[in-house]
């Protein structure tokens, strides 16, 4: 995508080089939905850019202003912890860039996809965030990573091993920290409505997953 072109903007929310958010203006906003797209990867690689394509679509066809964000990632020395506390950041600097472009009420809408699905998961859970107030309104997620205890407790603890030691109190306290960081473990009165496309041929992610969430 050529961001040189009319309607597209970078902006800053934060220090770091990943801490930036990618602009899709329409050449008339005619809706109070803003679009917030947060890429995939593994939480090791991607970028806003990946999502531009669907920026497009949303920008021209519903007149959205749309936004696609990125965090910092583990192959930036970030924790996962960062990686949510950035997404929360960014949504903060959406809201505000929404008042300046005319949308003040804007009701914003997040779609993830994968680990970045996993990421929208958690702004509409403030069981994790703690901050309902900078959350998502409406949240869709797309293949996305809502247990964290099972596989991809491997890519968050990269020294451990399929077939490690048994229970041990270290892989416990591991266990309950990775639970309490699980929107599938974390559904309670006040997250905000969440949907879940999930393509049942999905090799990557479990399907089972969304399912147990729903």
């Amino acid at each position: 995508y050529d961001l040189t072109k009319q309607g597209w903007r970078t902006f800053p929310y934060g220090s770091h080089p990943r801490q930036y958010a990618l602009m899709k203006v329409p050449e008339n906003v005619t809706s109070r939905n803003i679009f917030v797209f947060i890429h995939g990867g593994g939480w090791n690689g991607g970028s806003p850019l990946m999502l531009a394509p669907h920026m497009s679509f949303f920008a021209v066809h519903c007149g959205a202003l749309c936004f696609s964000v990125g965090y910092r990632l583990f192959s930036d020395g970030a924790a996962l912890t960062d990686c949510i506390a950035d997404v929360l950041d960014a949504l903060k600097a959406v809201r505000e860039k929404a008042q300046e472009s005319g949308v003040p009420d804007a009701q914003i809408v997040v779609i993830g996809e994968s680990a970045g699905g996993y990421l929208a998961a958690c702004l509409s859970t403030p069981g994790i965030t703690g901050k309902a107030e900078y959350g998502a309104d409406i949240c869709f997620v797309i293949n996305g990573v809502t247990d964290l205890t099972g596989k991809w407790r491997f890519a968050l603890f990269p020294e451990r091993q399929a077939g490690e030691e048994p229970c041990t109190r270290r892989r416990a306290e591991e266990h309950r920290a990775l639970r309490a960081l699980s929107p599938v473990y974390q559904v309670q009165p006040g997250c905000h409505p969440i949907y879940f496309y999930h393509g049942l041929a999905d090799t990557v992610v479990a399907p089972e997953d969304s399912l147990r969430y729903y």
